[in-house]
């Protein structure tokens, strides 16, 4: 029978799962998760194999990424054999000190040691983006936002230099796969604090176009005031035509017109001193001078006088 996957990876939402794992030779399906869940910024899912990455290191970081989850890890058995053992570390906030073993009595590298020069996000900085990008010109937001962009990416594809990365250079160039796109998805996010959907890197295929999408999406252009004198000269125009469609007998013209200036008293303020409404009932008058834009003026003629022109 069919695989059942999304309505599987759903129901386990629905039920608190908040953690998935993906045991397999490579990152088939995790990649699909973020697609499928309610809130994906909500949900880690780890694959411990990935194609073009050393297992052990991968292995390292989902362990990692467990553990930072507080999902119970046997760092007994994970450590066994390899001569580790537990140090002291400091308790007080301010006692900046390396605990870090980088060789052994041997001059054998330890088991573990932090790589010379340990992969970091790119710093956010204080505050959210938008707050960062206060007061800067639209070129340099750009900018701005490019080089956080760059910077994750060099992270996540392990690229030695971000400043080497063209902004135009598509991601599938770069050697992303879905997993890895997921990846800087996730780093963006939390980086700069704004909701991206699931796909924004398939979306937007390079980095500076997912640049633009972020700056866009954390500092919104404010949106133009609606030009309503423009859309009522155009209803006027469109008055002004019908009005001449009409036809001079039957006092059509006569009783439109009477109307009409019952209206222009109304907006001129002088609604008492309007002239009464020659050839129709108060109520009449009264309506029309309720319509309230130049399309119902429009529609009024056309349906009470039945003789407007198409």
């Amino acid at each position: 029978e069919s695989v059942r996957y999304a309505d599987a990876v759903s129901v386990m939402e629905e039920q608190g799962v908040r953690t998935f794992v993906e045991i397999g030779p490579d990152a088939v399906l995790t990649a699909l998760i973020p697609r499928i869940v309610r809130d994906p910024d909500a949900v880690a899912a780890l694959a411990p194999v990935r194609s073009r990455r050393p297992e052990p290191e991968s292995l390292v970081r989902v362990l990692g990424a467990l553990h930072g989850r507080g999902v119970p890890v046997d760092w007994e058995a994970f450590f066994a054999g390899t001569g580790a053992r537990r140090v002291p570390l400091p308790s007080y906030a301010f006692q900046r000190s390396r605990h870090w073993l980088d060789r052994l009595d041997g001059g054998t590298p330890a088991p573990g040691t932090a790589p010379a020069r340990a992969e970091a996000e790119t710093p956010a900085g204080p505050g959210t983006l938008a707050e960062r990008l206060e007061g800067l010109s639209a070129t340099q937001r750009e900018r701005h936002v490019r080089e956080l962009v760059t910077g994750l990416v060099a992270a996540v594809t392990k690229h030695p230099d971000p400043g080497s990365i063209a902004p135009d250079r598509p991601f599938q160039d770069l050697g992303f796969d879905s997993l890895t796109a997921v990846e800087l998805r996730n780093r963006l996010a939390r980086s700069t604090g704004v909701s991206l959907p699931p796909t924004v890197v398939f979306d937007h295929p390079n980095p500076a176009a997912l640049a633009a999408f972020v700056v866009a999406a954390a500092v919104p252009e404010p949106a133009a005031p609606a030009d309503h004198g423009r859309e009522v000269r155009a209803g006027l125009d469109r008055l002004e035509a019908a009005l001449e469609a009409l036809p001079r007998e039957d006092g059509a013209r006569d009783e439109a017109g009477t109307r009409l200036r019952s209206l222009l008293a109304r907006l001129g303020g002088t609604g008492a001193d309007a002239p009464a409404a020659t050839g129709s009932t108060g109520a009449e008058a009264q309506e029309l001078s309720a319509v309230a834009s130049a399309d119902e003026i429009f529609d009024f003629i056309d349906s009470r006088l039945g003789r407007t022109a198409d």
